[in-house]
Formats: C-alpha cells, sequence, structure tokens
C-alpha cells in the first residue's frame, strides 16, 4: 500500500476506467530479504472504460506470502462513472476469492514430538467482495472503499483448534492534488487513511514530483 498513488485499482473497484485508457500496472514486494519466511507481495491489475466511458471494468490479482501462509487473491471489478462538474464520480463493486494455503511442515516446533499439525499443509477458498467511491478530475481524485465486505471464516486453516479466525472490512480514503508549477514540473501530494477493526489506524503521506512527464521523484511518511 505505501505506491498507493500508483496502484489504486488494489485499493478501490470504483477507480477501474478513470484514466480513460486501458491501464494496467505490476509491483512487487520483498521485505527483509535473507530472512526465512520474509513478508513478500506481488500485484497485478487492469482496467480500462467501457466505449461510451459510463462503465469500466478491471481485473485484479493480489498475491502474498508471510512465513507459513500463502494467499492469492483473484477479483473482477465494475465501476459506473457518473459526469459531475469538471469530473466524473464512480461508483464501485469487486467480488472474487482469496485462497489462503498454510504449509505447517515449514514451521519449526518448540516441542518436535508435538503432532497437532501433522499434516503438511491445508488450505481454503474464501469468497470476498468490496464496495468503492471515486471522484477525479484532470488534476484531483479522491477515493473511499471498503474492502472485504463478507467476513470469510478462515478457521479450519488459521488454526485447527477452532477459535474464530474471519475477514475483516478495511476501510481506505485517499486524496490527491496536482499542481504544475511549468511545462515540465508538477507537485503531486496526497494522502492515504486506512482502518480495520482491532487494529491501529494510520495514515501515510507522500509528497512527489512529476519531472518533464517522465520521472518521479518525491518522499513518504
Amino acid at each position: 500500500y505505501s505506491q498507493y498513488m500508483f496502484n489504486q485499482m488494489a485499493l478501490n473497484p470504483a477507480f477501474a476506467g478513470s484514466k480513460e485508457a486501458l491501464s494496467a500496472a505490476m509491483f512487487l514486494r520483498s521485505q527483509w530479504t535473507g530472512i526465512d519466511g520474509a513478508p513478500k507481495t506481488e500485484s497485478f491489475t487492469i482496467n480500462g472504460p467501457l466505449k461510451k466511458k459510463k462503465v469500466g471494468l478491471g481485473f485484479a490479482v493480489i498475491a502474498d506470502q508471510i512465513g507459513p501462509k500463502k494467499s492469492i487473491g483473484v477479483m473482477g471489478s465494475y465501476a459506473y462513472r457518473l459526469p459531475i462538474q469538471n469530473g466524473k464520480l464512480a461508483f464501485g463493486l469487486r467480488a472474487g476469492i482469496y485462497k489462503f494455503t498454510y504449509n505447517w511442515a515449514s514451521i519449526t516446533h518448540k516441542d518436535p514430538t508435538d503432532n497437532v499439525y501433522d499434516n503438511n499443509a491445508s488450505s481454503k477458498i474464501v469468497p470476498t467482495a468490496d464496495f468503492g467511491l471515486y471522484y477525479n478530475t484532470n488534476s484531483m481524485y479522491s477515493g473511499l472503499s471498503v474492502t472485504h465486505l463478507f467476513n470469510g471464516r478462515l478457521t479450519s486453516v488459521s488454526n485447527q483448534n477452532g477459535d474464530n479466525a474471519q475477514f475483516s472490512p478495511h476501510l481506505f480514503f485517499t486524496l490527491g492534488k496536482a499542481w504544475a508549477f511549468s511545462d515540465k514540473l508538477t507537485f503531486n501530494p496526497s494522502l492515504m487513511f486506512k482502518s480495520a477493526k482491532n487494529a491501529p489506524k494510520s495514515a501515510d503521506v507522500n509528497l512527489s514530483f512529476l519531472l518533464d512527464q517522465r520521472l518521479w521523484f518525491g518522499l513518504s511518511i
């Protein structure tokens, strides 16, 4: 999510078609390289408007790995876009599935005789659905989305003792504005606010510049 300003399709289904052209993005994030079980995330998104420009369609694949857990989500998005003043307001829905796989054999147990995880691996497929709003003009955007509307249960995968584990809805709010200082330099600050149940709320602020319509540079906090 740290590169949300370039990958909003991963956050908000209403973003589909907002660039008025077919658009694709691919991201890879690898943390703590060299440490066993280190987090790794990959995502691929593609979206575009239909001919009449009122409907946008999108597709996303998001994969995540940390320790013994691997997940991959495949989702399709639909956005309906309405002209409002100088921009367009879109209402978006996304639906798909996540497959979670736990490789119990990769865990080193404190008690090697403990056979609670005798199975080498277990997996479960969980449905998911997201909703979003997105408004954009030529120089600004604002988006609000809620992901994981279904509280899909992961119990049989994440804890074989039967404790409750399930998807929790996540809220995302994004806002960005561009100021053109000249034909060759544009300032584009943005922010993202995110919140989830039983987790601390957080915000990312990005101060970026576009040089000669080709090179981005900036700072995120």
